[in-house]
């Protein structure tokens, strides 16, 4: 038996990847107060981004959560009677706070008016922190992870009294597969989607297939990608959400052709041709990215599918920190590509932006830029770069680490409130000899966050403490080598000598106390 739903407001009738690799109480009883609203019980303090103004907090208890996941909420300082919902997915190694911070979405709630629910995993469930959408007895309606995200919904819905008919979800990656899934689980719940470097519906049920899913891409016709959808709820009669499907042409983590699929799958769902009834590109971008748009169905305004290329980026979501053609939102940071705000032009799709409505900042975000590393030593480097407050007050930070997902953030400084740019450094210390780096300088104020011209440098090795030429014999007598079956064996690197005896000679650097390697010669 189909379990039933609460009733709610209907809309008009008119018509699953293993691991993709790789925190106001006081304040809150003020805002909350100003709205008229009683201050949840369950709300537990959590630190807002510099860009926002509102709430983020996370939500304790939201239901049975049979999928054990964790909720966060993201509440605008100033919020209408009736406000839309929309739920924000982290992709895989992400949290709830990491895409808040810097998927542009709290920037939009503010310009727009409407909450943002943060989903986050945990890792008792997946190790690297992705949704599970591979797993039935988790992406599936009513149950697990699933019926976790639809109780956050309904939470979010209940408490601010919000729009039951203007619900929306979105997610990179792992989080861009699960909202596909939810989208078919879900139809009555969700008005609309963006699937964001995801994954088909009904794809994998398995690990094993989630792999083939990523990497393939697994194609199928497009009516065999609808039944998917249509399956995932069979009693429901009613209208499908609009879809966008957003990807990076130079996705290495997702196959790009997995948003073909998508569209192939939505558009079948909706009844329509896979041949687009109208293209263009992103509105505002006059950089070489040249995004392409491709919009199926409905209207000009309001199409039913759409597939937005970002040309020439990679895995994450796309947002915007640099120029004034374009609204600006987000931060860089590993798996958010600095191209366009995708948030704003997705909730734009959804039809959440108006025209009596301002847009995000294009200029008021700070501007940053990494120049170069000086004085690079074996442990220590200086790193050099360029703030611009943009008229506001600013601080920054370098972040660094071994791959572009850092790592390790200095001290924040005050670059003050300026209009022209203020050559800024730090230094680094604690490195590891012979290993290449990647920093960026990451620059924040009251309106935006920005990072942005990572540089990389490489460590020259540690000079050696000391050196020795000698017979394989004296060298393990001073404690050097060790003899193994008649052979000889350098101390700490196992390096192969030769015969051990008077006859045969070699040459031991020690790169670090009692750990000796084998060299042609000492200097």
């Amino acid at each position: 038996m189909r379990r039933l739903r609460p009733v709610r407001q209907l809309r008009p009738t008119s018509l699953r990847l293993s691991a993709i690799r790789k925190p106001l109480a006081a304040a809150a009883v003020t805002i909350l107060a100003t709205l008229g609203l009683a201050l949840p019980a369950v709300l537990q303090t959590a630190p807002a981004a510099a860009a926002a103004t509102g709430t983020f907090a996370q939500v304790s208890d939201f239901g049975s959560n049979p999928g054990g996941l964790q909720m966060y909420m993201y509440v605008p300082a100033s919020l209408p009677a009736d406000p839309p919902v929309v739920v924000a997915l982290h992709g895989c190694t992400q949290s709830a706070t990491i895409y808040y911070d810097d998927s542009g979405w709290a920037a939009e709630a503010d310009a727009y008016g409407f909450i943002v629910v943060f989903p986050q995993q945990t890792a008792a469930n997946n190790a690297e922190d992705c949704f599970d959408w591979w797993t039935p007895s988790a992406d599936s309606r009513g149950e697990g992870e699933a019926e976790s995200i639809y109780q956050m919904t309904e939470y979010a819905i209940s408490t601010y009294s919000a729009n039951a008919a203007k619900v929306y979800i979105t997610g990179l990656s792992a989080g861009g597969a699960m909202t596909s899934d939810m989208l078919a689980d879900y139809p009555d719940v969700y008005a609309g989607g963006a699937i964001i470097g995801g994954i088909p519906v009904g794809c994998a049920t398995s690990l094993t297939q989630a792999d083939t899913c990523m990497a393939g891409p697994v194609s199928n016709s497009p009516s065999t990608w609808a039944s998917y959808v249509t399956g995932a709820d069979p009693g429901y009669t009613g209208p499908y959400p609009r879809v966008a499907i957003w990807y990076g042409t130079d996705d290495t983590v997702v196959n790009p052709a997995n948003a073909t699929e998508s569209m192939d799958q939505w558009t079948s769902v909706w009844g329509l041709s896979q041949t687009p009834s109208s293209t263009s590109t992103i509105a505002g971008d006059s950089s070489a990215n040249n995004d392409d748009v491709s919009d199926y169905g409905g209207t000009a305004a309001a199409p039913d599918v759409q597939l937005n290329a970002v040309q020439g980026v990679g895995h994450g979501t796309p947002v915007a920190t640099q120029g004034t053609s374009q609204p600006q939102c987000g931060a860089v940071a590993a798996y958010f590509v600095d191209s366009v705000c995708s948030s704003y032009y997705i909730a734009q799709f959804w039809g959440l932006t108006t025209a009596s409505s301002s847009p995000p900042p294009t200029t008021a975000a700070p501007a940053a830029t990494t120049t170069a590393a000086t004085s690079v030593a074996s442990t220590t480097a200086t790193v050099n770069g360029s703030v611009n407050p943009n008229g506001l007050a600013t601080t920054y930070s370098f972040e660094y680490g071994t791959t572009t997902a850092y790592g390790t953030t200095t001290s924040s400084v005050s670059a003050g409130s300026g209009t022209s740019a203020t050559t800024v450094s730090a230094s680094l210390t604690g490195l590891s000899p012979g290993t290449t780096y990647d920093v960026q300088l990451v620059a924040q104020n009251a309106d935006g966050t920005t990072g942005g011209g990572n540089i990389t440098f490489t460590t020259p090795a540690a000079a050696p403490l000391a050196c020795y030429t000698a017979s394989n014999y004296q060298l393990t007598v001073d404690g050097y080598a060790y003899e193994s079956g008649g052979y000889t064996y350098a101390d700490g690197s196992n390096d192969y000598l030769g015969l051990w005896n008077v006859f045969y000679t070699s040459s031991l650097e020690e790169t670090s106390p009692g750990y000796f390697v084998s060299v042609s010669s000492c200097p």
